[in-house]
């Protein structure tokens, strides 16, 4: 073999290991880091090529960057980004019911005529539809007549009424309700007060139910 053969032999050979190299390295490469951190070099000096230049370095090889070079990080998957805005309040949850029964109970005539409260509840804060049911009747022995006037009272203030006027029967009794809906601004007391103008009469199953609502309509 000629000397000139041998030399470019030499160099095919030189070039051959040389990609070698190169596809090794790559191979082997560490971009990113195990902290999923990228590392760069930016060029800072016009003597080491355009400025702002940017390569890729492997910092398990080299962590360092060349003279007239700044270190630039970045992240592959980025950092996470600040928490969003609260969302819209989410839609109204079921009514809540609240109920008062009273067995029976007495309604006493006074004079002057005045109310005695027969059946009461609390109630929180918030917006209710509340009924009222009751039946009222003379006393045994009585005088065969009913006149019982009913007061359903929001913390003491009226917000309905109902009247029943029976004679003539052995025993007359009739059926009364009164249904309203109130607002309470603050915790409170919903209550019936009844009075009677015509002798002792009485009540039984007396049932007060009040239902917390989101919004009421009026129509």
């Amino acid at each position: 073999m000629s000397k000139q053969r041998r030399v470019r032999f030499g160099w095919i050979a030189a070039g051959v290991l040389s990609a070698g190299g190169i596809a090794s390295g790559v191979a082997t490469a560490t971009v990113p880091d195990g902290a999923g951190v990228i590392h760069g070099c930016y060029t800072t000096s016009a003597l080491q090529g355009p400025l702002g230049s940017l390569r890729v370095i492997d910092t398990a090889k080299n962590p360092n960057c060349g003279s007239g070079e700044a270190g630039l990080n970045w992240n592959s998957k980025g950092s996470p980004g600040a928490p969003g805005a609260p969302g819209a309040p989410g839609p109204a949850g079921t009514s809540h019911a609240y109920l008062k029964f009273v067995a029976s109970g007495d309604v006493p005539e006074t004079d002057p005529f005045s109310y005695t409260t027969v059946g009461s509840m609390s109630l929180p804060a918030g917006k209710f539809v509340v009924n009222m049911t009751a039946v009222v009747q003379d006393d045994v022995g009585g005088n065969n007549e009913v006149e019982v006037s009913c007061l359903l009272l929001q913390d003491g203030s009226s917000i309905g009424d109902s009247l029943v006027d029976l004679e003539g029967a052995d025993l007359p009794s009739g059926s009364m309700a009164i249904t309203a809906a109130p607002t309470f601004g603050a915790a409170g007391t919903l209550s019936l007060a009844c009075g009677s103008f015509d002798g002792s009469d009485n009540f039984n199953n007396l049932m007060m139910t009040a239902v917390k609502v989101d919004d009421i309509t009026d129509e």
